[in-house]
Order: C-alpha cells, then structure tokens, then sequence
C-alpha cells in the first residue's frame, strides 16, 4: 500500500481562511495530487532541487504510464452498454465485454489460454480430436460442456479455475501415455552384421568396431536408396593389434544403413 507524504484536505481550504492562505493551500494540493499521479504515471520532480520545493514539473514523459495497478474487486463490475471492463478478482486478471460476458486472463500467475482462447470458442459437446493409431479415424481428446469445464474421454475434467493437476492438460493424457512413444528415451541395443543393409525403424545411432592385426578399415553408409552409398563414418588403421578403430554414426527413420569391414556392429534406436 502507498504511503503518500503530501496531504489532500478537501475541507480546505475554509471559508474563514484569511485570503493569503489561499496561495499555500492550492500549492499543496499540486503536491499531493502530483504525489498520487506519480504512483502509476511518470510525474516526477523536474530536478533535485525541485524535489525539496516541490516545483514545475518539467520532463517531457510526464503523464505516461509506468504501470496500470489494480485494486481488487469482490464481484464482477455492472455491465455498461458498449463499454469493457480490464480488472482483477480472486488474484486474477479478467476482461468484461460489453455483453456481460467475463472472461479470466490469468491463471495462476500465467496467461489462461484455455479458458479464453479455447474453451471460451468451443460450443456446448464439441470435441478436439486428433487421428487415431491405425490412421483411419479419429479419437476424441477433450469435450467441452455448459460449464466450460474440459471432460476427457477417460473421465477426469480439466477445470478452467485453479491449477491443473498432473493427470490434467489439454490432451487426453491417457490417450498419448498409450499412443505416442517416449521419443526422448533410448530402446535396447541390437547386434547387427556387418557388410549388411538394414532399414531404420525409428531414429537411432549405429556404433562399430574393428579389431584384429595388420592393417585394416571401416566405413558407415546411409541415406535413402537400397543399398546405401553415402558415407557417413569411416577409420583406418596400419596396426590394428594397438587397440583397433571404431565408428558411430546417426541414421534417419526410414532410411537405409550398412557398415563395412567391421568385426560387431551395434544398433541403438530412439523411442524403440
């Protein structure tokens, strides 16, 4: 809350006041009105001096918004034909149009898309849907009803107040954990020949190595033509009993991969 150190008496200045008063009553209530404005608009003082006398204000910026501050109702405000309400209750931020309608901006502490941008559109049982697994259909991932409040397919609601819970978003949480892999996790390792072409399954990493003695190489090939021919690794070595040579090399969904000349040959899908 605002503490303001100028004084804004309405009961002065008095009808008994002796008229050379009056100079030092209407200085002081461009004091205590500069004082007020200066919270939210920019009305500073013109200098450091003026600070102390409290003199012209003399910035070019004055009366330019620093910020818009809110106190906060309890209700809605009255509806007003053709005009529209910004104004905070309960914490949050919300808009009044001139249809009564009221629409909360803000959910706990971050924009409320669902509500207004979303929910807000849809009409009373009108599905979001996406396609099915087989590709042929459609399943249904959130139904909005009367209330607004989002009914998923398994049940559970996602409510335009408060703050959703880990079983809640804007999809069917259920419907994704089943359908849709976790592409950020490794699947399990393959062995794999060498001087042989295969067709990635999903996106993954090739890891190869040579050992033996004399000398020796090695090469990764992938790209979208069976068999491959663009090389994407290779090593060589004159004396492979110091330790042998080894190659990795990533490799698209879809495409086709080979190594040659490897003694294993090791395949690492992602989301597999």
């Amino acid at each position: 809350m605002t503490t303001f150190n100028e004084t804004y008496d309405k009961t002065t200045p008095a009808g008994t006041d002796a008229p050379s008063v009056l100079d030092d009553r209407i200085q002081e209530d461009k004091k205590a009105v500069q004082e007020r404005e200066n919270v939210d608009h920019y009305w500073p003082y013109a200098s450091a001096a003026d600070v102390a006398g409290g003199n012209e204000v003399a910035s070019k910026y004055t009366g330019e918004h620093r910020k818009i501050t809110f106190k906060e109702n309890i209700t809605d405000p009255s509806q007003v034909t053709g005009k529209g309400h910004l104004y905070m209750k309960d914490g949050e931020l919300y808009y009044q149009d001139a249809t009564n309608t009221a629409r909360k901006l803000t959910l706990a502490g971050a924009i409320n898309i669902i509500s207004a941008d979303i929910l807000g559109k849809l009409a009373n049982n009108t599905y979001f849907t996406a396609v099915d697994a087989a590709g042929t259909g459609t399943v249904d991932l959130i139904k909005a009803n009367a209330s607004d409040v989002a009914v998923l397919p398994d049940g559970s609601q996602l409510a335009t107040s408060g703050a959703p819970t880990e079983d809640e978003g804007i999809v069917n949480k259920k419907y994704f954990d089943d359908r849709v892999p976790d592409d950020d996790a490794f699947g399990t390792w393959a062995i794999k020949s060498s001087n042989t072409v295969y067709q990635a399954e999903s996106d993954g990493f090739v890891c190869a190595f040579k050992v033996g003695t004399g000398t020796g190489g090695i090469a990764g090939y992938t790209d979208g033509s069976n068999p491959p021919t663009l090389v994407k690794a290779r090593n060589s070595s004159t004396n492979l009993a110091e330790g042998g040579m080894g190659i990795t090399f990533p490799v698209k969904k879809s495409d086709y991969w080979k190594v040659t000349g490897a003694t294993a040959v090791n395949w690492l899908p992602i989301g597999g």
